[in-house]
């Protein structure tokens, strides 16, 4: 029985073949038609079209409908006259105000004489109807038309041959970065034809000879199209003008798709890049990239940010990075896996293709892999905080003869976490690792030092807990395996003062506050003496600063150039009946040798808030999460009151200790395992008799998400991937 089953098994595979072989189309072409149902035949009649004409246009229709199979949207939209008419309106204005300036003289345009015609003009987006979707998943193999894709096809065969930013792109790169007529999931709404007039005129022009300037100019039309919608509150995506709005419901990958598609329009070679997750957020981000001058495609987030202008704020801290394709790539776990193996949603898609190598010094790791499993793919994690503690960011296959799992562009610096399924059930195996590279590499390197040639990337063994060299001499690449193994027997105490690390763009603010001045004056817009200058930039924290003041003065303030972003503020002074009065915020303790201190004779006294920016009440409203964002900020006490003390605390997330927050410390151990629990006194904690040498999560379960692991070494915690320290030898 055996036997004749494997026969019939053959001669269906040999029919098949048969008759794939006489037909005019490849495999993947008739895989596609045969999905397409009643569409095929709009499908077949582009195929018959370009057939015995142009061979490219040909392979691009045969490029298309093969991976269509693997594209859709979601929600479907229809864009009434009304909106077209409204975001027409924007781009006259848009062209009245601003034609005639130069970039920088737009984007620092900021006069309020034109307040009333934004807010006549949210006014009129308030009223326009509710556009008609739909949320049911449409495959682009049954709705796509064939008028649809000969125009795209025309369009971008044209701009592919005319455009000055396409020069030097051969074949294979255009039919990725140029070709596609969608990028993600956003729906199907114009022909390439239409998108590429919209926006157009504003952005593309003789004197725009480079991608750089292109950019420049788009990002200056987006700016000023969401400056005039400033009082505008979108309430519903709109397609691709979403990105004329203020970012509500719109999104880093909604925003980055919508302009792939345009920029590709344009004749820009573009590409949409993203990572599952960040070395130390628990968030995603996507974004675009373009060649420069030498054909190297560099990263940028739009519309705010031209090539590389991100890179060292943001995008070098990315984990493992992607490429969204349009053509399916065999090396991804969704052609990779075992018929009945799970794959993980964050890289379940075949539209993958891993850039890690063009944002950091990575290498091709094999390590050892002992399990009995029928899976042939095994994954690498970052911390994140859910259920497992983990989220699959990177995938290596497994080869079982050799007991190894092959990880390719595995970034150095920053710690893993190895683990495969069973069934859905992640399995953490073996040690978290850090590869450690000594090399150091500046953001000036961008562009020369990634590696552009994969074959010259390090491959590596762990054997016995040592790099091997596979293709390399050990010199020239001065790495460490650097495993953390739980310490049980070896106990030590812990003071811990935060569960997430000092964020890079709350350092950045934090910093503008020096040079800040706090002054006294008894009237409201003049008259003002200095009473203190922020000397140095300010910790994270509630703090005080003693002024020297022996007057009395109605009005406070502080003032800066730059926006202050101030969190907490509270004036203090000698007691008084003639103001009200209440018990100052005790200043932080952060040991028990720190003494508490003693307020019997300073009081904080209570005012208006001046009218100064935007919402000045949430520099005095007691919430550390709210802020102020205006470069003035102040309070009127109604008459007269000697102020001798400031305490104020610069905007920050809150992630230190707060008193009455109940924590847990979980410490990992080949999975994470629970410590014990404490409700916080003061704004330290103290742990006794927890397993030395490994990581460390604390969670406050109190409120708040952000949570980062840590080492601890010599009484202080290093987080992970974002403090330098090692605490291994």
């Amino acid at each position: 029985m055996k036997k004749k089953n494997i026969k019939t098994e053959l001669l269906l595979l040999l029919l098949i073949a048969l008759l794939t072989s006489c037909s005019k189309y490849s495999r993947d072409v008739l895989t596609s038609l045969e999905q397409a149902g009643d569409n095929r035949k709009e499908l077949e009649y582009v195929l018959e079209y370009y057939q015995k004409g142009d061979k490219e246009k040909y392979k691009a229709v045969c490029y298309l409908i093969s991976n269509m199979k693997y594209h859709g949207n979601t929600t479907s939209l229809q864009i009434d006259t009304a909106h077209l008419s409204y975001f027409t309106k924007i781009d006259s204005i848009f062209y009245e105000l601003f034609g005639d300036m130069s970039a920088k003289e737009a984007l620092s345009f900021k006069s309020t004489q034109y307040d009333s015609l934004r807010n006549e003009l949210a006014n009129q987006y308030s009223h326009l109807p509710r556009l008609i979707r739909n949320s049911v998943f449409q495959s682009d193999l049954t709705n796509v038309d064939a008028n649809f894709l000969i125009d795209n096809i025309e369009s971008a065969f044209h701009v592919w041959k005319t455009s000055p930013y396409a020069k030097g792109i051969d074949y294979e790169v255009f039919l990725e970065t140029i070709l596609p007529y969608r990028t993600t999931d956003e729906p199907i709404l114009y022909k390439r034809s239409e998108l590429t007039k919209m926006f157009g005129p504003k952005v593309l022009s003789d004197d725009v000879e480079d991608v750089y300037s292109c950019i420049e100019k788009y990002m200056v039309y987006v700016d000023r199209c969401r400056w005039l919608n400033h009082f505008t509150i979108p309430t519903e995506h709109v397609g691709v003008y979403d990105l004329l709005l203020r970012k509500f419901k719109n999104d880093c990958h909604n925003i980055s798709s919508w302009t792939t598609n345009l920029f590709r329009a344009w004749g820009i070679p573009t590409v949409y890049e993203y990572t599952v997750k960040w070395q130390d957020r628990d968030k995603s981000h996507f974004w675009c990239a373009s060649p420069d001058s030498t054909g190297f495609f560099l990263p940028y987030t739009p519309p705010d940010n031209n090539i590389k202008e991100d890179w060292a704020s943001d995008l070098k801290y990315a984990g493992k990075v992607y490429r969204k394709t349009f053509g399916a790539n065999a090396n991804t776990p969704y052609f990779l896996k075992a018929n009945s193996e799970y794959t993980p949603e964050e890289l379940s898609s075949p539209l993958l293709s891993d850039q890690t190598c063009r944002y950091h010094q990575s290498v091709t790791l094999r390590l050892p892999f002992t399990a009995s499993t029928g899976n042939q793919l095994a994954y690498l994690c970052f911390f994140s905080n859910n259920e497992n503690g983990l989220t699959p960011v990177g995938w290596g296959k497994i080869d079982s003869k050799k007991q190894e799992i092959i990880y390719e562009q595995v970034p150095v610096n920053v710690l893993f976490f190895p683990a495969y399924y069973e069934g859905d059930d992640m399995m953490p195996f073996g040690a978290p690792f850090i590869i450690h590279s000594n090399d150091s590499i500046s953001d000036a390197d961008m562009g020369t030092f990634y590696q552009k040639d994969k074959s010259k990337t390090p491959d590596i063994s762990i054997i016995h807990g040592k790099i091997h060299f596979n293709n390399h001499t050990e010199a020239g690449y001065r790495l460490k395996y650097m495993a953390i193994k739980s310490e049980v027997n070896n106990k030590q105490n812990m003071i811990l003062l935060r569960k997430y690390p000092g964020k890079r763009s709350l350092k950045a603010s934090q910093s503008k506050l020096q040079g800040a001045l706090i002054l006294g004056s008894n009237q409201e817009s003049k008259g003002f003496d200095t009473l203190y200058v922020v000397n140095q930039v300010p910790d994270p924290y509630l703090q005080e600063i003693k002024l020297q003041n022996n007057k009395k003065y109605r009005f406070y303030k502080w003032v800066s150039k730059e926006p202050l972003n101030l969190a907490h503020v509270e004036f203090l002074g000698p007691i008084t009946n003639s103001h009200e009065r209440k018990k100052p915020t005790a200043l932080p303790i952060f040991s028990k040798t720190q003494a508490e201190e003693k307020t019997l004779d300073i009081h904080k006294y209570v005012g208006t808030p001046l009218k100064t920016g935007r919402s000045p009440e949430h520099a005095f409203d007691d919430n550390m999460e709210t802020y102020v964002g205006s470069t003035q900020v102040g309070m009127d006490f109604g008459k007269a009151i000697q102020i001798t003390e400031v305490r104020f605390a610069p905007r920050n997330a809150n992630n230190g200790i707060v008193p009455g927050d109940l924590y847990t410390l979980w410490y990992y151990d080949g999975k994470w395992i629970f410590h014990s629990e404490i409700i916080a006194e003061k704004n330290y904690l103290e742990f006794e008799d927890v397993p030395a040498n490994t990581i460390y999560w604390l969670k406050n379960l109190s409120h708040g998400r952000e949570e980062l692991p840590f080492y601890y070494k010599d009484a202080k915690q290093y987080f992970i991937n974002t403090d330098k320290y090692l605490i291994f030898n």
